[in-house]
C-alpha cells in the first residue's frame, strides 16, 4: 500500500511524494491484500480522501456543456457537486493517481464516497474498472463516518504510465444527481492501493471517453492549500552566533517563547527563555539542561482533562494532576526564580463543550454534585442523564456558573498543592479565535492562549485575545498553529515567519507555537544531535527577532466590539468562522444571534462571515485601525479608552453595573451601538422599563413584522420576527431608520459628550445589515487614526504608545500569497500615509518619522532610518513602500530615539 502525500519537490516542480507500495506478496486469487506497510522517513498524515485532492488543486471537476454544475466547498476538506442537466448528461471528477503504475503488476484501489451519491462509473485512463450494481462496495466501519462507502476496483496497466482516475455520474439514472466526497476519518484513508506481480494477460476493458466539448473546472489557485512536508523533513544547519541580549544598549522585548524541544546548544544561544514538556516523571534528565541553558520559564502540559471527566476516569485525572504537581515542585525548587505555567491544551471541551468532544454540554455537568445543582435550578427537565439538551440561554445562564465554579476550585486546588505562591500560573489554550476569553478569566485562568487553527482568521484571534485580556489586566499568549486541518504542516517558511511577526507586534507576551521545528526523531528529542528542519530555522530566527527587538509600547485601540455575558459565538458545538466548516448553523436562534458577527467585515474586510473564515483572508486589513473585542463586565476606566463600542451578538444578561457603565461611557464622549435584545435580563424582560436616560426611548409593546429584505442571511426564508416598539422620549433623540410599518427601527440619542444608537430588534442584523453597516462606517470614519492612499483592504496597522512616541507596525497581507504562499500576490504597496494628529497625543513640537530596520547580523540589530514627512494643518504625511512589513516610529524629533529604544540607565 502507499500513502497519499502531496508536496513540491526540492527542484521546485509539482509532484507527489508518497509511501511506497507494500513489498509483501499478495494472494490475488483469493483477493487478499497485505496490510499497510509504511515506508518513509516521516509519520503519515492522519487521513486522506478525494476532497483532499480538490482542496490542494490536484483534482478537476468536469461536466458536459449542457449540464449545469454547482460546486459546494463545504466542511474543509469536504466538497460536493450538484448538477442540473438533461437526461443522460454527465459530470464527475478526475485526478492523476498518486504514483505512476508499472507494467507487470495488478493493482487494487479503494476510494471513499458518500453512500447516497454513488457514481455510475469509474475509469482509469478511459477504461471502465467499476460500475454501479456490479462493482465491489462496502460500508465504512468507522462509526464516525456511517454514511460513507468504500469502493474497490482492480486495474492492470498495459504499460507503465501515470494513471488518471475519473469518477463519473450520469444524470437521470436514478438516485441523487450529486457527488459528495467526504473527509476521511482519523482511522481510515480513502485513497489506497495495493499491488502484486501479475503474469496474466491484461483484461479487455470497455472504454468511456470524455467528449471534446466537456467543461473542466479546478479550484481557484488563490484558495488552494498545499501540503509541504519538505519543510519539516529536510535538515538545515543553524549555527548563528550566541545572542548577548544583556549587552544591548536598550531595553529589549520580554516575550517568553516556550520551546517544544529543549535542544542543548540552541536555547541560550538563541535567547529562548522557556520550554514546554510532557515528560512529567523524568524531570531529572531535563533539569540539568534547563540550568545550563538558563531556562526560567517552564510550561507543564496537563491535557485530556475534559476527556477524563467525560469518560468518568476520575482516578486518571487525579493521577495526572498529581504528576503535574510533583513536576512543578521539582522545577520550582531546582531552578531559582523559575516560573511554572500549568497548561491545558485545547481544553474548551472541559469547560463549555467544544473541541474535542463535539457535545453541547460540558462533562463537568455530569459530575454528581453539579448535576444536583442543575436539578434545583431546572426542576422541569426530565432526563439529566443526557444533558446534550443544553443550548442557548438555558446553557449560558444556568450551566456556565456551575462550570465556572468547578474550574475555579480545580485551578486553585492545583496551585495550593504546588505552593510557591506567585510562581505558578494557569494557562489555557482555546482552539477557536472567536471563543470569548471572559468565561475563562472569570473561572480563574491566569493567561489565555489563542490561535488560528485550520486557517481561521488571525485578526479575530488577536482582537479577541488582546481585547479581553487587557480588560482584566492580563498578559496574553498566542499559538502560531501551522496544521492545515488533519494534515501535514501546510505553510511555507516565509508565511510562518510572517504570522509569527504579526502575533508578536500585536503584543503577545507568550508563544507556544505548533510548528514542527525538528526532523521527527524521538531518540534525539533532548539531544544536541537533534536535526533542525526549515521551519525550525524560521522559529529560531523569530526567537532572535523578539529577543533583540526594543520593548513594545502600550497597545492602543479606539474600536471595541462588546460581547454579552451569554454570547456563545465559539463556545457551543457549532460551526466556527473557519474554512473547514462552511455551512450555516442549523438552529435558527443561533443563526439570528450570531449573524451580527458578519458586521466584522467592516473592520476586517472580507474576513468571511459568522460561520467561517474565507480561506484567502487568513489575515486581512484594518482600515479603521486596531480592534479589540471586550466583555460585558469591562471596568469603566478601561471602557473609556474606546471611541466607539459596537455590541454584537447575544444574548446578554443586563444588570445595573453594566448599564451604568455604558451610560457613563456615553456621557464621557463615547459612541455606543446596541440592540434592544441586549438590554434584557436573564428572564427575557427589559432591565429597565424606561431607557430614556441613555437611549431616549421607552420600550413599548412587542410586535412582529414580516420582513423580506434579508440580504446576507443564507438558506433562510423570510419570516415574522419580533421587535420592540420604541416610544421616543425627549428632544435629544431622533429616529434614524424606520421599519416597513413605519415603526422606529434605529433611534439615535445624544447624551453628554457622546451618543447612543438603539435598534428596536433583538440584535443588530435581524432585519438586514444595511443600517448597522451604515452607522458603523459613519462613526468609524471619525475615529480612524490614519488613511492610506491608495486604499487597500489588505493593509493592517497596529498602534502602540511608548513614551511620547507612537509605533505603527504595518503589514501588507496581500503580498504574502495566502494561503500557504501559493495564492496570488498584490505586490508591494507604495503610497502615502496621512495621520490625523487629533487622534494621537503627541507632545508639542516638531515631529519626526523613522522606519525601524532589523539587521540581524549586526551587534545592535535595530536601527532607525529617517523617513521624509510633511506636517501641516493637523496632519502628518509621508510616502512609504510596504513590501510585507514595515515598522514606523513617530514622535518629537528631540525624544523619539530615546523613547523608542528606552535607553538603559
Amino acid at each position: 500500500m502507499f500513502f497519499v502525500q502531496l508536496a513540491r519537490s526540492t527542484s521546485g516542480k509539482n509532484n507527489f511524494r508518497g509511501i511506497n507500495f507494500a513489498k509483501e506478496k499478495i494472494n490475488v486469487e483469493k483477493n487478499k491484500f497485505s496490510f499497510q506497510q509504511w515506508d518513509g522517513q516521516f509519520d503519515p498524515a492522519w487521513c486522506t480522501g478525494i476532497s483532499f485532492l480538490w482542496w490542494h488543486g490536484k483534482l478537476t471537476v468536469f461536466h458536459d456543456k449542457n449540464t449545469a454544475v454547482e460546486i459546494f466547498r463545504e466542511a474543509y476538506p469536504r466538497f460536493k457537486i450538484n448538477c442540473q442537466g438533461k437526461e443522460n448528461g454527465f459530470f464527475g471528477v478526475k485526478f492523476p493517481w498518486l504514483r505512476p503504475l508499472e507494467k507487470g503488476f495488478i493493482y487494487k484501489f479503494t476510494v471513499g464516497i458518500n453512500s447516497a451519491t454513488l457514481p455510475d462509473l469509474i475509469t482509469v485512463n478511459g477504461k471502465i474498472v467499476w460500475e454501479q450494481g456490479k462493482g465491489e462496495i462496502k460500508n465504512d466501519k468507522n462509526p464516525n463516518l456511517q454514511s460513507n462507502s468504500i469502493i474497490s476496483f482492480n486495474y492492470v496497466p498495459e504499460n507503465s504510465s501515470v494513471a488518471e482516475v475519473a469518477i463519473i455520474k450520469q444524470c437521470g439514472k436514478g438516485g441523487q444527481n450529486k457527488l459528495i466526497f467526504p473527509m476521511a476519518g482519523f482511522s481510515c484513508n480513502y485513497l489506497r492501493a495495493w499491488r502484486a506481480k501479475n503474469n496474466a494477460a491484461v483484461p479487455q476493458y470497455r472504454e468511456f471517453k470524455l467528449t471534446e466539448d466537456v467543461v473542466f473546472e479546478k479550484i481557484d489557485p488563490d484558495i488552494a492549500c498545499e501540503i509541504l512536508p519538505q519543510f519539516t523533513l529536510e535538515q538545515v544547519k543553524y549555527s548563528k552566533p550566541a545572542l548577548e541580549t544583556e549587552n544591548l544598549p536598550y531595553a529589549a522585548s520580554e516575550v517568553v517563547i516556550f520551546q517544544l524541544y529543549p535542544i542543548p546548544g540552541q536555547l541560550k544561544r538563541n535567547a529562548i527563555k522557556g520550554i514546554s514538556t510532557q515528560k512529567l516523571g523524568k524531570n531529572s534528565e531535563i533539569l540539568p539542561i534547563l540550568k545550563d541553558e538558563k531556562i526560567k520559564y517552564i510550561l507543564i502540559i496537563l491535557g485530556n482533562v475534559g476527556r477524563f471527566l467525560l469518560d468518568k476516569k476520575y482516578n486518571k485525572l487525579s493521577e495526572q494532576t498529581d504528576k503535574v504537581v510533583i513536576a512543578a515542585k521539582k522545577y520550582l525548587s531546582g531552578i531559582p526564580d523559575s516560573q511554572v505555567y500549568i497548561f491545558f491544551i485545547e481544553d474548551t471541551g472541559f469547560c463549555y463543550g467544544t473541541w474535542p468532544h463535539g457535545i453541547e454540554c460540558s462533562p463537568i455537568l455530569y459530575l454528581p454534585q453539579y448535576r444536583d445543582k442543575m436539578k434545583l435550578e431546572m426542576p422541569n427537565i426530565r432526563n439529566y442523564d443526557n444533558m446534550t439538551w443544553f443550548s442557548g440561554p438555558a446553557k449560558v445562564f444556568k450551566a456556565f456558573p456551575v462550570i465556572q465554579d468547578y474550574l475555579s476550585k480545580f485551578y486553585q486546588d492545583i496551585k495550593n498543592k504546588i505552593g510557591y505562591e506567585g510562581r505558578v500560573h494557569i494557562v489555557l489554550l482555546t482552539d477557536k479565535p472567536h471563543y470569548q476569553p471572559a468565561y475563562l478569566y472569570n473561572a480563574g485562568v491566569d493567561i489565555l492562549m489563542n490561535k488560528h487553527i485550520h486557517r481561521q482568521n488571525v485578526n479575530i484571534t488577536i482582537a479577541t485575545n488582546r481585547g479581553e485580556s487587557l480588560t482584566y489586566g492580563k498578559k496574553y499568549a498566542f499559538n502560531c498553529d501551522l496544521w492545515d486541518r488533519y494534515y501535514w504542516y501546510g505553510y511555507r517558511p516565509e508565511v510562518a515567519s510572517y504570522l509569527l511577526k504579526n502575533y508578536f507586534h500585536a503584543g503577545g507576551s507568550y508563544f507556544w507555537n505548533e510548528i514542527s521545528t525538528i526532523i521527527n526523531n524521538r531518540k534525539y528529542v533532548f539531544s544536541a544531535l537533534t536535526k533542525i528542519n526549515t521551519l525550525g530555522a524560521v522559529h529560531f530566527d523569530f526567537c532572535r527577532y523578539t529577543a533583540t527587538h526594543p520593548k513594545l509600547g502600550e497597545q492602543k485601540s479606539l474600536i471595541g466590539i462588546m460581547r454579552g455575558s451569554g454570547d456563545e459565538w465559539g463556545t457551543s458545538a457549532i460551526a466556527g468562522p473557519s474554512s473547514n466548516e462552511s455551512q450555516p448553523l442549523g438552529a435558527e436562534w443561533k443563526r439570528r444571534l450570531f449573524r451580527d458577527f458578519n458586521l466584522l467585515n467592516v473592520v476586517f474586510p472580507n474576513y468571511g462571515n459568522y460561520y467561517r473564515t474565507f480561506t484567502d483572508r487568513l489575515c486581512t486589513g484594518t482600515p479603521y485601525g486596531p480592534v479589540n473585542m471586550i466583555p460585558w463586565d469591562i471596568p469603566l476606566d478601561k471602557l473609556k479608552k474606546y471611541k466607539v463600542v459596537f455590541f454584537l451578538g447575544g444574548p446578554n444578561a443586563m444588570n445595573e453595573k453594566q448599564y451604568e457603565n455604558l451610560k457613563k461611557y456615553v456621557e464621557n464622549g463615547g459612541i455606543l451601538v446596541m440592540a434592544a435584545g441586549q438590554l434584557k435580563k436573564e428572564d427575557g424582560s427589559f432591565y429597565k422599563t424606561d431607557l430614556s436616560d441613555l437611549f431616549g426611548v421607552r420600550p413599548g409593546a412587542i410586535r412582529r413584522l414580516h420582513y423580506p429584505q434579508r440580504e446576507t442571511l443564507i438558506n433562510e426564508d423570510p419570516k415574522e420576527y419580533p421587535y420592540t416598539y420604541l416610544d421616543v422620549a425627549g428632544n435629544t433623540a431622533e429616529v434614524r431608520f424606520r421599519l416597513t410599518d413605519s415603526s422606529p427601527w434605529v433611534v439615535e440619542n445624544r447624551l453628554g459628550k457622546g451618543k447612543a444608537y438603539l435598534f428596536s430588534t433583538e440584535h443588530l442584523t435581524q432585519y438586514g445589515d444595511a443600517p448597522a453597516m451604515d452607522i458603523m462606517k459613519s462613526e468609524l470614519e471619525k475615529t480612524k487614526w490614519l488613511t492610506f492612499s491608495p486604499e487597500s483592504s489588505w493593509l493592517e496597522y497596529m498602534v502602540q504608545k511608548k513614551g511620547d512616541c507612537y509605533i505603527l507596525p504595518m503589514f501588507n497581507h496581500g503580498n504574502i500569497g495566502f494561503p500557504s504562499g501559493n495564492g496570488r500576490k498584490t505586490g508591494p504597496w507604495t503610497g502615502k500615509v496621512v495621520l490625523d494628529l487629533d487622534k494621537f497625543n503627541f507632545s508639542p513640537g516638531r515631529l519626526a518619522v523613522y522606519e525601524s530596520v532589523y539587521v540581524p547580523d549586526e551587534k545592535i540589530p535595530y536601527k532607525l532610518v529617517p523617513v521624509k514627512s510633511v506636517q501641516e494643518n493637523g496632519k502628518l504625511s509621508f510616502d512609504i513602500k510596504i513590501d510585507k512589513f514595515s515598522e514606523i516610529v513617530i514622535g518629537p524629533a528631540d525624544k523619539i530615539k530615546n523613547d523608542y529604544f528606552s535607553k538603559k540607565l
